[in-house]
């Protein structure tokens, strides 16, 4: 385990660097990057007391995206065998590791099977999956939640009274491309132009527990929510949700893929 420093603007990792290390961020931000066409977009923050790469070291693979420092970051870099260990000794991060493994391993079986049914326009939403905070198949409190347009480019596919969401999982993502086949299951298609800001299926609303979370579905550029971004190259692939107004951001900080979920709590009578 190595103590390492950071200044502002330097970069703690690439994109398509290997996997070779975590990185525990123990004071400042850093910016997580990823190139989209000719420019870079910025998926989010992660700050004190997250990791950064884990996920690339758990699945040997090489980086996702690049890493840079917000303003000065200190942080400990630890080499894969450490991180191991580390993991061997903490339970907590042990299961969590393990979920999103599972999770993942999940979301490209329903890639493979909808690459298998060429043209299949199924209407069958995912299969609840277990969340660090539970499984989603426990009895979740009555709420009554309502889609709106979060950005005037979302008026055509959301009506201004917004969609009340009837049943869960409810699944967004991007209508597909000419050369691309509608993956199943998604409740919600939205039109999109190359370079492309969502992915296929890029964000499901579901239970969790006995509450409800946003989950990205492994999409491309990870999905905001209330400020927090989650995704492939984040600590957590799912947030939970407020009562109240909710703000959705899919694709990045600055993308236009805006939405607000209002969760009113209804009587379970």
């Amino acid at each position: 385990m190595e103590q390492v420093r950071y200044a502002k603007g330097e970069v703690i990792f690439h994109e398509g660097d290997p996997g070779d290390h975590v990185c525990l961020i123990t004071s400042g931000h850093a910016e997580v990057v990823r190139d989209l066409g000719e420019r870079s977009v910025v998926l989010g923050i992660v700050g004190a007391g997250e990791f950064v790469g884990e996920m690339a070291v758990v699945e040997g693979r090489s980086r996702s995206a690049t890493v840079r420092a917000v303003n000065a970051v200190e942080g400990k870099k630890i080499g894969k065998d450490d991180f191991f260990r580390l993991i061997s000794e903490d339970k907590n991060l042990a299961h969590s590791l393990i979920v999103r493994l599972s999770e993942r391993l999940r979301l490209v079986d329903q890639m493979l099977a909808d690459a298998a049914l060429p043209g299949a326009k199924g209407e069958a939403s995912p299969a609840p999956l277990e969340t660090a905070q539970g499984t989603s198949s426990r009895e979740a409190r009555p709420v009554k939640m309502t889609l709106l347009a979060g950005a005037d480019r979302l008026d055509r596919y959301v009506p201004e009274e917004g969609l009340v969401l009837e049943s869960l999982p409810f699944v967004v993502g991007r209508r597909p491309a000419p050369d691309e086949e509608m993956p199943k299951g998604v409740d919600l298609s939205v039109q999109d132009s190359m370079p492309f800001r969502l992915s296929r299926k890029h964000f499901a609303i579901e239970p969790s527990g006995d509450w409800y979370a946003v989950r990205d579905l492994g999409s491309h550029l990870g999905t905001q929510v209330n400020g927090e971004t989650v995704g492939e190259n984040f600590p957590r692939d799912t947030k939970a949700l407020e009562v109240g107004d909710n703000t959705i951001i899919a694709g990045g900080v600055d993308s236009h893929f805006v939405f607000r979920l209002r969760v009113q709590e209804e009587s379970a009578t």
